[in-house]
């Protein structure tokens, strides 16, 4: 009398009549009972254990790029699978981005004050000195840096430019400020069409030193020199008063007929 027949179990195929049946091995499975083959994993799956009944996706960051994958492989350094399961393969990260080691999930952003102007970067770049990057969820502006304006300046790798103390000016794209000479002065809230120039002291005014924000007035009976880099008393039976805006002194009539 035949004995009763028993079919294999989903995870494992039979080896022949009366043979019994085996476990799948690793990178194949068998879904079903009754399976005399095992399949291997589709292209994005994988297993690495035997006896499977299912293969399980890549994780994001990994990928298999064909079947019968027993292992999942790591995304390059500057790639990624977008945040994807099941990858068969990796994107390069767009500019603007960038996937500093292998196996990541997604690209990251570029921090404040480096870019990356081209595909499958690895790591961002810093913006030259003269410029500067804030943060941007906009990708256009991540792979760009502006230039410092008038009165402004940075060094390498800025989010932002630092304005120019004051007595000190600077032009565009500049990486240090420059400071105002001896009868000049500059501050933060005067330009001249938006430009940061040093402008010669006012009538009555000088200055002695350099980078200065603003002037001193002359003292009493004293007249500023040409070049406002300081004052000289004024001549005899002649006057100003301190705070005149005025490059000259009057005639003291008063004292004249004394």
């Amino acid at each position: 009398e035949a004995s009763e027949c028993t079919k294999c179990k989903p995870g494992s195929y039979g080896l022949g009549v009366g043979k019994g049946c085996a476990a799948c091995p690793a990178a194949t499975f068998s879904a079903g009972e009754g399976q005399l083959h095992c399949d291997k994993c589709k292209a994005g799956t994988y297993n690495s254990k035997t006896g499977q009944s299912a293969c399980a996706s890549c994780s994001p960051g990994k990928f298999a790029s064909t079947e019968g994958a027993s292992s999942c492989a790591e995304c390059a350094a500057g790639k990624s699978t977008q945040s994807q399961s099941g990858s068969t393969s990796c994107s390069d990260c767009s500019a603007g981005d960038y996937a500093p080691r292998p196996g990541m999930a997604s690209c990251a952003y570029c921090p404040k004050g480096k870019i990356s102007t081209k595909n499958g970067q690895s790591q961002c770049e810093d913006c030259p000195a003269g410029t500067e990057r804030p943060f941007s969820h906009q990708r256009s502006l991540r792979q760009k840096c502006n230039r410092c304006y008038y009165g402004k300046f940075s060094g390498s790798g800025a989010a932002s430019c630092s304005s120019c103390p004051r007595g000190h000016v600077s032009g565009l794209s500049a990486t240090s400020c420059s400071a105002c000479g001896p009868g000049k002065y500059a501050n933060a809230h005067r330009t001249d069409a938006g430009k940061s120039i040093c402008y010669t002291c006012p009538a009555g005014d000088y200055s002695d030193g350099s980078a200065n924000g603003s002037c001193n007035s002359c003292p009493d009976d004293h007249y500023p020199n040409g070049d406002h880099t300081g004052c000289i008393h004024c001549p005899d039976e002649h006057y100003r008063n301190a705070g005149d805006k005025s490059n000259t002194c009057k005639h003291n009539i008063h004292k004249a007929f004394v």
